[in-house]
């Protein structure tokens, strides 16, 4: 279950519990933007103009997907101050969890920049959830000279996020390893 689904609970739990949600916590920081129209159980459309390519082991493709694919797996707009640029961006994306379950990927993957740079991205740092496949930053589709299409960021600075390794930009592949 993404983390989208459960912010709801997160905030019910707080408000039974008599305690107030630190406007720290990036859990609440995460809004929702625009639901899931894409689930796992679903196919995959074909991609008009694909941005990120999905592979198995053996390297044969799973799946292409654009950005309409991908912002169709529920996106969520988060605020987060962004170690490279060091200010604070809005990005909206698409929980990495949510978009391995579309594709019914589970454990390590691989993430490969277009300049073949690859960030080996371990199941820890997946499940902690707090992992998003931005596609947009303050209000706009990510343009390559920005690092884009896609790129990964983190809402915990103290999660996996604290390891700046992890921050990759310009997605072309994700490679179950």
């Amino acid at each position: 279950m993404g983390r989208i689904k459960t912010l709801p609970l997160l905030v019910a739990l707080c408000l039974v519990a008599g305690t107030a949600c630190s406007s720290d916590d990036p859990v609440a920081d995460a809004t929702p933007e625009r639901p899931a129209e894409l689930v796992p159980g679903d196919s995959i459309p074909d991609a008009a103009d694909p941005v990120l390519t999905v592979r198995d082991r053996d390297g044969s493709t799973i799946a292409e997907l654009d950005l309409d694919t991908i912002e169709a797996m529920g996106t969520v707009r988060a605020t987060i101050h962004e170690p490279w640029f060091k200010h604070d961006v809005e990005f909206e994306g698409v929980w990495l969890t949510d978009v391995l379950a579309v594709l019914d990927i589970e454990g390590d993957i691989d993430l490969i920049a277009l300049d073949d740079y690859l960030v080996e991205m371990p199941v820890d740092a997946i499940r902690s959830g707090d992992a998003l496949l931005a596609t947009r930053a303050d209000g706009a589709p990510i343009g390559i000279d920005d690092g884009g299409p896609t790129r990964i960021v983190f809402l915990d600075p103290d999660g996996p996020g604290e390891d700046h390794y992890l921050w990759i930009w310009s997605i072309d592949a994700i490679a179950v390893a």
